[in-house]
């Protein structure tokens, strides 16, 4: 009995685990892209907090955001 619930989770988990590699890979090349942005010289803190919170702003903008 307990073999056939085995055998009918198997492909579930598997699929869960392979959905979870795919995904924390690819945060993890993102992250390695963002931190090799960050380290480039050339956009000042404050620089790069105003296009921040323009991006923000840009986004509160949207129809589909709601004010919280």
């Amino acid at each position: 009995f307990y073999n056939s619930r085995l055998d009918y989770f198997q492909p579930s988990f598997e699929s869960l685990i392979r959905a979870q590699v795919v995904y924390y890979s690819e945060m993890h090349k993102i992250f390695g892209d963002l931190t090799q942005q960050l380290d480039q010289p050339g956009h000042p803190d404050e620089q790069r907090e105003q296009e921040n919170e323009a991006k923000l702003s840009e986004l509160r903008a949207l129809s589909i955001v709601a004010d919280d």
